[in-house]
């Protein structure tokens, strides 16, 4: 049921801090992990975090944009401002999607040696737990406040743990059978991530 206007925009904008602040955190380290491991996959994944704090951001700004009251130009009001964070996260979704596909398949004619630890592992594994927590959190915000924002949004979270995942996969594979296999499983994921964002954009 949607709560009145605003206490949705608290919603929203508290939502959007909790995953800015959470992105951040797992941004910084698996950045840290992936340039220690010598693995592109975790560090394209760092990148990943980096800009679903963007998406964090976007979805604060057209929170604030969708609440502000009508005028002249806008009789009706701004929330119709929404629709735009929304194609903003589709967008930023398909160009993850993009990007990490190209490295990917750069890596499959030139592979690198990786070095994966300990730390790496619990690392990748604790972002995954978190990602799929952020998901979940995001997306019962998003009911609860019916954004189209926050469940784009949601959505993105939940593809990330995806990766995270296959991240753990190419870790096991590559130290109990040294075959890399990262690049192969970014693919795939590229392709769910490119069609969730396609789902976005219509």
């Amino acid at each position: 049921m949607t709560v009145e206007k605003e206490k949705r925009h608290k919603i929203i904008v508290k939502t959007g801090v909790v995953g800015l602040l959470t992105n951040l955190i797992l941004a910084a380290a698996k950045a840290f992990v992936g340039i220690m491991s010598h693995s592109i996959a975790i560090v394209v994944d760092a990148a990943n975090s980096l800009s679903d704090c963007l998406s964090s951001i976007a979805t604060i700004i057209v929170s604030h944009l969708a609440n502000k009251a009508p005028d002249k130009k806008h009789p009706l009001g701004h929330g119709r401002s929404e629709y735009m964070g929304t194609l903003i996260v589709g967008a930023i979704i398909g160009y993850i999607g993009l990007t990490a596909g190209f490295e990917a398949i750069k890596k499959i004619f030139n592979p690198s040696e990786l070095d994966y630890t300990p730390v790496t592992t619990i690392v990748v594994s604790i972002a995954v737990v978190t990602k799929v927590i952020l998901s979940a959190y995001t997306l019962a915000m998003g009911k609860k406040a019916d954004s189209d924002t926050l469940r784009a949004t949601a959505k993105d979270a939940f593809f990330d743990a995806l990766i995270s995942s296959s991240m753990l996969i190419a870790i096991a594979t590559y130290s109990f059978a040294h075959v890399n296999i990262e690049p192969y499983l970014a693919i795939v994921i590229c392709i769910f991530i490119l069609r969730s964002s396609l789902e976005i954009l219509r």
